[in-house]
Formats: structure tokens, C-alpha cells, sequence
């Protein structure tokens, strides 16, 4: 059993983000101590990485709560097509976010290109122009 701190800091997330997760009932059968503090099992951390990794490939609350609810349906087909379907949703977004990040890296290459050229001007400028200064005054 460990505690809604442990938890938080071990996966990087707020207790506001525990909270929410159960109160939407992707983390389910958290138990409670003595002090009414939240205690999480096992099973609450196995749910929870499930949930972070579906956040983490672009899953709404929507379609992690969707996509439970499919896994308690084990034995119909219809659920395990509605997964796919969801699952290949989820991949085509995220080809399109790859692009999009690839798109943006072009951008940002560029920019850094143009700025290292513009410096580069600047120091010959300012070379060109202390050679200047100094031949004046010979």
C-alpha cells in the first residue's frame, strides 16, 4: 500500500490528478486508512500506469474510461473491435502529432540556421570595423 505522496512523486502527477482519476473511475477501489487517507495498491498502481500511458499517447478521459469499460467485456467481440477502432484512432493522431513535431523541427533548424548566419555577420562587421578603427588612428 502506498500513500497518495508516494504515488504523486513516483509518477510525476498532482493529488488533484489522483483525485480526478477516481473521481472519473479510472482508478477504482481505493481504499482508505485509519485516517481517511487515500492508500493505493497493487492494482491502483497498475491502473494508473495504465491510465498515464494512454494519457501519454494522446487518450482523452473519454476514451481511457471507454476503453475500461471494454476490458470488463472480455468475452464480446463487438468491445474488442470498438478497442481497435479506438487504438487505430489513436495512432493515426499520433502520426499526425509526429508530423506536425517534424514540421516544427524543419522550422526551428531554419530559424537557428538564419540566426547563426546573421552572428556570424555581426562578428565579421565588428571586425571589419575594429580593423578600421585601428588603421585611423596609425
Amino acid at each position: 500500500m502506498a500513500s497518495i505522496k508516494q504515488v504523486a512523486q513516483q509518477f510525476g502527477v498532482t493529488y488533484d490528478t489522483l483525485r480526478f482519476y477516481e473521481r472519473c473511475g479510472l482508478l477504482t477501489d481505493v481504499a482508505r486508512n485509519k485516517n481517511g487517507q487515500r492508500t493505493y495498491s497493487a492494482d491502483n498502481i497498475v491502473q494508473l500506469e495504465r491510465v498515464l500511458r494512454m494519457r501519454g499517447i494522446g487518450a482523452s478521459i473519454s476514451d481511457i474510461q471507454t476503453m475500461m469499460h471494454q476490458f470488463e467485456q472480455v468475452d464480446r467481440v463487438a468491445a474488442y473491435d470498438d478497442g481497435l477502432q479506438l487504438l487505430q484512432q489513436l495512432n493515426h493522431d499520433l502520426d499526425l502529432r509526429e508530423q506536425e513535431i517534424k514540421s516544427q523541427r524543419a522550422l526551428l533548424r531554419a530559424k537557428q540556421h538564419q540566426f547563426e548566419k546573421v552572428r556570424e555577420q555581426l562578428l565579421r562587421n565588428k571586425r571589419d570595423n575594429s580593423r578600421t578603427e585601428r588603421g585611423q588612428c596609425d
